[in-house]
């Protein structure tokens, strides 16, 4: 994200907003790495440290939402499948193109979602 401009998208959200107010409403200014960032824009922390609470964050809400998903799925006993869009993220961000993007999804996401949609309805 940092990379893809994250820092410039933020910077000119927060120059058509009081960055000084905390912010009383939900959306951008409560996404993750939002408030962080905004202490680095206010000159309260370095860049390097906001990025590095950012990715803690991120990384304490994966595990949580995956311990809720796993509890869920043992207690009304679902079935969880994993779809991992890795090879096509890999694929955009690298340049691959639209092509190598297309093929990398459709093998690991799309037709596999297919196929587990397919046998839900059918069974």
């Amino acid at each position: 994200m940092v990379r893809a401009g994250l820092i410039k998208e933020l910077k000119e959200y927060f120059n058509t907003t009081s960055i000084q107010k905390t912010p009383k409403h939900t959306g951008l200014d409560k996404a993750i790495g939002v408030p962080k960032l905004r202490e680095y824009f206010l000159g309260c922390r370095s860049l390097s440290n906001s990025i590095y609470e950012m990715k803690a964050n991120t990384k304490g809400l994966a595990k949580a939402q995956t311990e809720k998903i796993r509890h869920i799925a043992s207690v009304w006993s679902w079935l969880v499948c994993v779809l991992d869009a890795t090879k096509s993220m890999h694929a955009h961000l690298s340049g691959g193109g639209h092509i190598m993007e297309d093929i990398a999804w459709e093998c690991d996401v799309r037709s596999i979602a297919i196929d587990i949609v397919n046998k839900f309805l059918h069974s």
